[in-house]
C-alpha cells in the first residue's frame, strides 16, 4: 500500500507538472483569444477527473445541452467514457481529460463546475496562479452527514463561489463546519436527483444491495482484518443465503473502486453477485435495487431519496468514529435501522423481505427533514443559480 501511494503521488505530480507547464505557455494565448475572437461566456463541467459518469457534474451538463444548446458550455471526461456513452461520443462540446484542448479550455473558462474537487477541472494551485477571477461550483458528490471533510473541503483549501447542498439539515452542517460564508451555501439539490423518480414503483425483481464505503485505513494498519472480516462474515452468512435461495432474491456487493487491487481478499458466496462503477452506472443500480445494506456510504442519502428501505451495518463503529468521525448522531439522526452484527442484520432482512421491502413509517416521516426538494428542477435550480455568480 505504502508503494502505491508512493506510485500514485508521482504521477499526479507528473500530471500537474504537464498541466501546468502548458497552462504557462498557452495562458498569452488564452488572453488574445478572449480579448479579440470570442469573448462569450464559457462553462466547463468535470467530474471525478473524467473517470465515470452519472454523478451531478454529468446529468447536469447532459441537462444544459439538452436546455441551453446555444450556450458555451463544456464537459472534460476521458476515452473510455466517451466510448462508453452515445450522448457524449455524438456531442461536440465534450473534451478529452489532460489534453491541450483542455488546457486551452481551462484557460477560457469565465466559471468551473466539478463534483468531486477542482482537479476535476483543472488544478488549484493552477487556479490560483492563473483563474483567481473565475466562478467555482461544486456541485457535491455525496450528502456531507456521515463522515468528516470539512479538511478537504474547507475554505482555505477549496475555495468556492457556490456550494450546492440538499437540505437546510446540509447547510447547518456546512456552515458550522467548513468556515464558508452563508451565501456560498445553497439549498439546491442535487443534478442527479433530477433521473430519480420517487414514484416510481418499486423494481419487479427481489434485489438487495450492498455496499459499504471505505477506510483509508483499512489494508495500512493491524486491525484491517475488522473490516475483511465484517464484510465476509456477511457475504458468506448461511442463514442469509438461505433466504436468498428460498425467497429467490438476488443480492449484490458493489465494490468501491480503491477495493478492487485488494478483491482477493474478499471471499463471497456463489449467491453473491459483484458489482463495481466499471460495469454498470451507479444510479442504475440503486434503481433496479428493492433495499439497500452500507455501513457509512453517502449513498444511503440516494437511496432514502427513492424511499426505500436503508439498513446500517456498522460492525466497526468505534473504529470509524475515532480514526474518521460523523457529523450526524448515528443513534439518533440515522434513517434506518442500525446492525452491530451480521446475525441480527440477516434476522431483520427477512420481515424486510417477507413486507415486500415496505420502508419503516419512522424513517419515512424524516425525509422532509433531509431533502427540501423532491422534484425534476434541480438542475435548472443551479443552472439559473450560477447565472447569479
Amino acid at each position: 500500500m505504502f508503494f502505491y501511494k508512493i506510485k500514485n503521488f508521482i504521477l499526479a505530480c507528473l500530471v500537474q507538472s504537464r498541466f501546468l507547464f502548458w497552462s504557462i505557455l498557452l495562458y498569452p494565448v488564452s488572453l488574445i483569444y478572449k480579448l479579440l475572437i470570442c469573448r462569450k461566456p464559457l462553462w466547463l463541467i468535470g467530474e471525478n477527473e473524467g473517470k465515470c459518469l452519472g454523478d451531478n457534474g454529468y446529468t447536469f451538463f447532459k441537462f444544459c445541452r439538452e436546455n441551453y444548446s446555444d450556450r458555451r458550455i463544456y464537459f472534460i471526461t476521458r476515452k473510455e467514457s466517451l466510448e462508453n456513452d452515445s450522448f457524449l461520443s455524438e456531442n461536440s462540446n465534450v473534451i478529452l481529460f489532460g489534453t491541450k484542448k483542455h488546457i486551452f479550455f481551462f484557460l477560457l473558462a469565465d466559471t468551473l463546475i466539478y463534483s468531486h474537487a477542482h482537479s476535476d477541472v483543472g488544478y488549484i494551485q493552477i487556479i490560483r496562479l492563473l483563474k483567481r477571477n473565475c466562478g467555482r461550483i461544486f456541485l457535491g458528490h455525496g450528502v456531507t452527514g456521515f463522515k468528516h471533510v470539512h479538511r478537504t473541503y474547507r475554505k482555505n483549501h477549496n475555495e468556492m463561489d457556490l456550494f450546492v447542498v440538499v437540505s437546510d439539515f446540509e447547510k447547518k452542517i456546512i456552515e458550522q463546519n467548513f468556515d464558508f460564508d452563508k451565501k456560498v451555501i445553497r439549498v439546491l439539490g442535487f443534478a442527479r436527483y433530477d433521473n430519480f423518480s420517487f414514484n416510481e414503483l418499486p423494481p419487479t425483481e427481489k434485489s438487495i444491495l450492498y455496499m459499504p464505503t471505505w477506510r483509508d485505513w483499512a489494508f495500512t494498519s493491524r486491525n484491517s482484518d475488522i473490516y475483511i472480516n465484517g464484510i465476509t462474515s456477511l457475504l458468506n452468512n448461511e442463514q442469509l443465503i438461505y433466504l436468498l435461495e428460498r425467497h429467490d432474491v438476488k443480492f449484490s456487493f458493489y465494490i468501491h473502486d480503491k477495493m478492487l487491487c485488494h478483491l482477493g481478499k474478499i471471499k463471497a458466496s456463489e449467491r453473491v453477485c459483484l458489482v463495481n462503477l466499471h460495469r454498470k452506472y451507479l444510479q442504475e443500480i440503486l434503481k433496479s435495487s428493492s433495499l439497500l445494506i452500507t455501513d457509512y456510504s453517502s449513498v444511503a442519502w440516494d437511496f432514502f431519496y427513492l424511499g426505500r428501505p436503508v439498513l446500517f451495518y456498522q460492525f466497526d463503529r468505534e473504529e470509524y468514529l475515532l480514526k474518521r468521525g460523523s457529523y450526524i448522531d448515528f443513534n439518533c439522526e440515522l434513517f434506518g435501522e442500525v446492525f452491530r452484527d451480521c446475525d441480527s442484520l440477516v434476522e431483520s432482512l427477512e420481515k424486510y423481505i417477507l413486507s415486500n421491502f415496505a420502508e419503516l413509517s419512522r424513517y419515512a416521516l424524516k425525509r422532509d427533514n433531509y431533502f427540501k426538494y423532491r422534484d425534476a428542477n434541480n438542475c435548472q435550480r443551479i443552472y439559473n443559480a450560477i447565472l447569479t455568480i
